[in-house]
């Protein structure tokens, strides 16, 4: 969790690690900091990093079709343009 917290990215940049935070923002602050610890990590291990996909971790491809799964990053925000209010 430290490691995340030193992130200092996404919309739990300003909370203090030293701070008690409920179930619920715990939810948040993985979903929105984990994904980016890890494309992180990754660079640091000199990995060689996917094309992000449009729809990010919303797209619905990487169920049904394991090329596209393999040949995208889906651990990423989706592009502004694929956001649909439904």
């Amino acid at each position: 969790m430290d490691e995340l917290f030193l992130l200092g990215r996404g919309v739990c940049a300003d909370w203090d690690p030293e701070e008690w935070i409920c179930m619920d923002c715990v939810d948040d602050f993985l979903r929105h900091q984990l994904h980016i610890w890890w494309l992180d990590r990754k660079m640091k291990d000199g990995s060689i990093l996917w094309k992000d996909c449009p729809k990010g971790y919303d797209c619905v491809d990487q169920i049904h079709d394991t090329k596209h799964a393999r040949d995208y990053n889906h651990l990423c925000e989706p592009a502004p343009a694929t956001i649909t209010n439904a």
